[in-house]
């Protein structure tokens, strides 16, 4: 259960660094 737990914890901050990343990408292109 706590690998399960860490791997879905490292799947989320990863999803949200990469979807804060695109969001910044686009807001750079934007300007």
């Amino acid at each position: 259960m706590g690998v399960v737990a860490v791997v879905l914890f490292a799947y989320a901050v990863a999803f949200a660094s990469l979807f804060a990343y695109c969001i910044s990408k686009l807001n750079f292109q934007r300007r």
